[in-house]
């Protein structure tokens, strides 16, 4: 066997260039503490047992040694040990090793292993899943997996934490296959160090929560593979920062392994916008959103608000406990519990600019705003295996949320030459609690024959939710020299809600060969929910009077039958997936007051079609058609009256029809494994007959009321590129990337039809510098060109920009410090006056290294250094143009420490920001 071994050696060695190989190690003896002098490390050519090069270890046992590029057997040998023995595979992409600590044995010791070094590709399909090895990408010691993701070619990380692989977002991020902490996987991502990983895995899921009325068929899935030593023991991290005045930062992370069972404790407190992870940016991740559907066709916020976000003052809690163990191989219990407190509270400038055909006004707000929120979670999944084939999953979850908000709005409505028309004062404060309960019980059977299976699902939830509010407004009415007051408003709303939904499915694969099946699925679910809002008018400082017209109390019946087939042929380099769906809608809408009724029913052909090419191992081409119609909700159905903004009336349609959308995309990514090249694009085309649009009347002071409408001829498109170059050894790495998104709507402006249409163009670029551990340094220029059109008027189709310059590095100094320091340049053109604001923003930061592991890290961070941060955006949508400014927290400093640990009593290193 060794003599064959060696042959394959040989034939090897024939094809390889004649290029440098470099052989490094440490040479220790028995003692691991200590270097091993003047060991021999010898290297001998397979080819002809030729002895190339050889070399001693030096006083603290370092040895390096340079070859020509070939197949070589090396010895390292000792007088007073034994021999340890490796073989090399040098090739043009695998021409540098590291032996790392090599100890040698004893004399009487037999040698029975060979460890043999061969190039591995640090990038490659298994099936349908990408796999990146994550040693292959080299990081800082420091680095949690966030930096190792913003390295792999073909991801990347948004600063809110989100991710897309070859250009299409992930939907769910797993470890080791399971949900971490599922309402926010950034806990993992921004917490756990790189070094835990052995592979990243991108791939494609049926997407389970996927129900006969909504939601996408198939899920893109990043699971994050933990390397057997990061399994064993416990490891975390401690951090603490503060200015000793204002501001703080604080979490905990704990993770306990102990045979198959693993814990995990996070806990976090802050009032700096790094712990504000708004809904908006878990919903990108498809794990946990803070909204849920109620089936009535409402969506409820479990928060009552957006969360904490970047604007605002915010104020975070978050903490959570995880469990996991596996029993048995048969059975397995995944069980997580979290409270999430967020306060936010907000001040803003808006500036509106609305057209009509006859003329033109301005309204100025002002508005300070309060949001209190509180949720608590508990998820569970049971997994057992009934037999060798058969699986019973059963997964509940429960829910309990309760909100406070109180908002004050100042509204000034002035002319095109600022003659101040009428003004509007309104406050609103509200109470809201809820709950949500569901249950879902899935079997899943695979028979004796290969890629036969069948699935069965059945659904439960239960959702309520209870609110109140006062809301108080008056106008005040300028006309030449008289003002006048009018409009008074002082009225009590209660908003009580209520759904149980229940939902059954049977899928069932049929194979036809290695490369052809069909898929059948059946989906049935049933939805009673009831929306009960009454309004009380003040009488003498009491709410006593009903105003009927904003009060209603519907019950609505909702049914969808759905019927599908899907046709797959699956071969190593070509997918094609062809199948239909057939569904049906029925709603039955009663208003218990007037006993008034809205029936529906839809009936719905949904084909799809899907081809994908695997070029190589490393490129994929793939396009797709897919079909989709939405029903409208019960809100947009229910003719009554919402004037929550006194400014801003909505009433229902009860003659709304469901949209119908064509879907088509169009896409590539390749990843050179040689040169460490990779590029690809993505392109998405909607056009939705029957879309849901605004129908909006202005009255002569400005007020709008606004009825949702059917209109044909809405249509989206957008092109997303991305690429990264490297340089000069792969020490420079550059990545010019590429945006483009358009859309057209057309909705109603007192009768007349409006088209809206808006371009954005966005070309951004990255120049990136890294030098082994010791600097990182990056410059970036990121462009937005927007250019509006409206067809009632001219006037708001003017371009404007924005524009975002900066850079960056990371140093590594001697006495174990390290810096940190960032950079942007903002500017914003051609807005409202008071909006073309242009500021930088400078963060930097320092921290050493202290104890024997270099666990234990102090650092002071300073955030926006010159006291400039602002928040400024601006929207264009039917008639009218936004500018908006909100304040935001700006200047801080803070002092910090973090303590990392484990079990194994090594260097376990983190970033030293205190977060």
């Amino acid at each position: 066997m060794r003599l064959f071994y060696i042959f394959i050696l040989l034939l090897v060695s024939i094809t390889a260039h004649a290029q440098q190989l470099t052989i490094a190690g440490t040479v220790q003896d028995t003692t691991p503490s200590s270097g091993l002098k003047n060991a021999v490390i010898l290297a001998v050519r397979l080819k002809d047992s030729t002895l190339v090069n050889y070399t001693r270890s030096n006083a603290q046992g370092l040895y390096k040694m340079t070859l020509p590029l070939d197949t070589y057997q090396i010895v390292v040998t000792h007088s007073n040990f034994g021999d340890q023995e490796y073989y090399v595979f040098g090739s043009t992409q695998n021409h540098e090793f590291d032996f790392g600590k090599v100890k040698l044995p004893n004399k009487s010791v037999a040698l029975k292993e060979v460890k043999i070094y061969a190039y591995k590709d640090p990038v490659y399909y298994n099936g349908d899943t990408l796999v990146y090895i994550a040693d292959s990408f080299k990081v800082k010691p420091n680095a949690v997996i966030e930096d190792l993701l913003k390295k792999l070619p073909g991801i990347q990380v948004a600063k809110d934490g989100s991710i897309k692989a070859q250009g299409k977002a992930i939907d769910k991020v797993l470890i080791d296959g399971d949900e971490f902490f599922g309402a926010d996987p950034t806990i993992a991502t921004k917490n756990l160090n790189a070094n835990t990983l052995e592979t990243v895995q991108v791939y494609d899921k049926k997407n389970e929560d996927a129900n006969a009325d909504a939601g996408k068929e198939t899920i893109k899935v990043m699971d994050l593979k933990l390397k057997d030593s990061a399994k064993k023991g416990y490891f975390g991290k401690v951090s603490a920062a503060s200015d000793a005045q204002k501001f703080y930062e604080g979490s905990v992370l704990l993770n306990k392994f102990k045979n198959k069972q693993k814990i995990s404790l996070m806990g976090l407190g802050t009032n700096t916008p790094k712990g504000g992870f708004g809904w908006g940016d878990m919903n990108k991740f498809g794990i946990n959103t803070n909204t849920f559907e109620a089936n009535d066709g409402n969506e409820y916020n479990m928060y009552g608000g957006n969360g904490v976000t970047n604007n605002g003052i915010p104020r975070t809690l978050k903490t959570g406990l995880f469990y996991n163990e596996k029993y048995s191989p048969k059975s397995a219990l995944i069980a997580n519990y979290s409270y999430n407190e967020a306060l936010l509270k907000t001040g803003e400038e808006v500036n509106t600019q609305y057209f009509l055909t006859d003329t033109n006004y301005v309204s100025k707000i002002t508005s300070v705003n309060t949001q209190l929120s509180k949720q608590h979670v508990v998820n569970m999944k049971y997994t057992q295996k009934l037999d060798s084939l058969t699986e019973l999953e059963i997964k509940p979850n429960v829910s309990y949320n309760l909100s406070q908000g109180n908002g004050d709005n100042n509204t000034e409505f002035l002319t095109t030459t600022n003659k101040l028309n009428r003004n509007t004062l309104v406050n609103n404060t509200s109470n809201s609690s809820g709950y949500n309960v569901g249950t879902s019980v899935r079997i899943k059977h695979n028979f004796m024959k290969a890629n036969r299976e069948f699935r069965a699902k059945y659904t439960i939830g239960i959702a309520e939710n209870e609110g109140k509010s006062i809301l108080q407004s008056s106008n005040t009415n300028y006309k030449d020299t008289t003002t006048t007051v009018s409009d008074v408003i002082n009225q009590q709303k209660s908003n009580n809600s209520a759904s149980t939904s229940h939902s059954g499915m049977l899928w069932y694969v049929e194979p036809l060969n290695k490369k052809n099946k069909l898929e059948f699925k059946l989906e049935d679910t049933y939805t009673l929910s009831t929306q009960n809002r009454t309004t009380l008018n003040s009488v003498n400082g009491e709410y006593t009077q009903l105003n009927a017209l904003l009060t209603n109390n519907f019950e609505t019946k909702r049914l969808v039958n759905k019927a599908s087939v899907l046709y797959k042929f699956d071969t190593k380099k070509h997918r094609i997936h062809v199948g239909s769906a057939v569904r049906n809608v029925t709603v039955n809408s009663t208003n218990l007051i007037s006993n008034a009724t809205i029936n529906q029913s839809i009936n719905n052909v949904l084909p799809v079609a899907e081809y994908s090419y695997v070029i190589s191992d490393n490129a994929e081409l793939w396009s797709g058609y897919s079909t989709s119609s939405d029903q409208p909700n019960v809100t947009q159905l229910q003719p009554v009256f919402d004037n929550s903004n006194p400014n801003s009336v909505t009433i229902g349609n009860p003659n709304l029809k469901p949209n119908y959308a064509h879907n088509f995309n169009l896409g590539m990514s390749k990843y050179s494994v040689l040169s460490g090249n990779a590029f690809g694009f993505e392109s998405n085309y909607s056009i939705v007959n029957n879309d849901f649009t605004s129908y909006i009347m202005y009255d002569s002071t400005g007020r709008a009321t606004t009825q949702t409408v059917n209109v044909n001829g809405n249509n989206t498109a957008n092109l997303s590129t991305w690429s990264e170059f490297a340089l000069y050894k792969k020490i420079w790495k550059i990545s010019p990337n590429l945006n483009c998104n358009y859309y057209k709507n057309n909705n109603f402006i007192n009768t007349n039809k409006n088209t809206t249409a808006q371009l954005t163009i966005n070309p951004d670029v990255k120049l990136q510098y890294e030098l082994e551990d010791k600097i990182t340094a990056w410059i970036f220029a990121n462009y937005t060109y927007n250019m509006p059109i409206a067809s009632i008027t001219t006037t708001n189709n003017t371009p404007y920009y924005t524009q975002n310059y900066g850079g960056g590095m990371q140093l590594t100094l001697p006495k174990k410090f390290r810096i940190d320091s960032d950079v942007d340049y903002y500017i914003n053109s051609k807005r409202t006056n008071g909006y073309n604001i242009s500021y930088v923003i400078w963060n930097a930061s320092i921290n050493k290294r202290f104890l024997k592991n270099e666990n234990l890290i102090l650092s002071f961070n300073a955030n926006d250094i010159l006291n400039q941060n602002v928040s400024v955006k601006r929207t264009v949508t039917n008639n009218n143009i936004t500018d908006t400014k909100t304040n935001i927290i700006a200047r801080y400093f803070l002092l910090g420490v973090t303590w990392k640990f484990n079990s194994q009593k090594t260097k376990d290193d983190d970033n030293g920001h205190g977060m």
